[in-house]
C-alpha cells in the first residue's frame, strides 16, 4: 500500500523480513523507494527466518529526490 511505509536508521544493509502464516505464491513485489542503491529479494520457505535463498538482486538507477518505483 502506499498509505504505509518503513523508515530506515540510515545504517546498511537494511533488512525487511515479511512473514506469512502459511506459504503463499507471490506473483509480483512492487517496491517505492528513496536513494536505494541495491535492492535484494530473497525468500524462505521454513517456518523460522532462516536458510534464505535469493531470488532477484538489481542495482537502481540513482535519481536524486525522486521516487524510485520498481516491480520485480
Amino acid at each position: 500500500s502506499s498509505k504505509t511505509f518503513w523508515a530506515t536508521t540510515g545504517m546498511f544493509p537494511q533488512e525487511l523480513i515479511i512473514g506469512f502464516p502459511q506459504c503463499v505464491k507471490i506473483s509480483k513485489v512492487a517496491i517505492q523507494c528513496y536513494l536505494v542503491r541495491t535492492l535484494r529479494i530473497e525468500r524462505s520457505t521454513s517456518k523460522d527466518p532462516v536458510g534464505f535463498e535469493q531470488c532477484v538482486e538489481k542495482d537502481l538507477q540513482h535519481t536524486e529526490g525522486q521516487l524510485q518505483m520498481e516491480e520485480f
